[in-house]
């Protein structure tokens, strides 16, 4: 028949399944394509985004080591009050976060964080703001719970509103310092006990 074409001989695998299948729309291939470049993509674009979100995860191990000296020199350099600093901490504390603040009138807040050997974190925060002020500020909506003699001074401690912190208080007339944080009271002790 004219325009009839006739093959003998072996078909090509290709072509048997082109003849089961028929032909392939280039919409299905446009999809199967556009789908795999999808998942191609999202995977480029996540991997490493998780891999990025593992690495800053907050934690002792992985938290930066500062030099705190620096923040401390600045507010003592202020000489708006005495500036106090942990001297001989035993291995494990380590200063994370610092800063300095002025305030209006003449008034300065330094602020520390350290992670403890237990892998908890403390702030310390000396300022000669109003004390109600900075502690309410400092430590929340809280109560004096009990007293307690570190190193020859008597500190406040408090109970913070997130459970398992505590803040220690000291008023000494020119400033108020506090530690206050998740590390053990222990160890808040032992920080206590090395400023000077």
């Amino acid at each position: 028949m004219p325009g009839r074409i006739t093959t003998k001989g072996p078909t090509h695998p290709g072509a048997k399944r082109f003849l089961q299948y028929g032909p392939v729309s280039a919409t299905n291939i446009r999809l199967r394509t556009t789908g795999t470049h999808m998942a191609i993509a999202m995977g480029i674009l996540v991997i490493p985004l998780v891999l990025f979100i593992t690495m800053c995860q907050p934690g002792g191990g992985s938290a930066p080591t500062i030099d705190a000296n620096r923040v401390y020199d600045a507010a003592a350099h202020e000489g708006a009050f005495t500036v106090e600093r942990p001297k001989g901490l035993p291995d494990g504390y380590k200063a994370t976060q610092s800063a300095f603040r002025p305030h209006n009138g003449g008034a300065i807040t330094v602020r520390v964080t350290y992670i403890t050997p237990s892998d908890k974190a403390l702030q310390f925060v000396q300022t000669n703001r109003d004390a109600t002020t900075a502690i309410e500020e400092g430590l929340g909506n809280t109560r004096l719970d009990a007293t307690e003699t570190v190193a020859e001074r008597t500190w406040q401690r408090y109970p913070l509103e997130r459970a398992g912190e505590t803040g220690y208080v000291l008023l000494d007339g020119e400033r108020t310092a506090y530690v206050a944080g998740d590390a053990t009271q222990e160890e808040m002790r032992t920080f206590i006990s090395s400023l000077n």
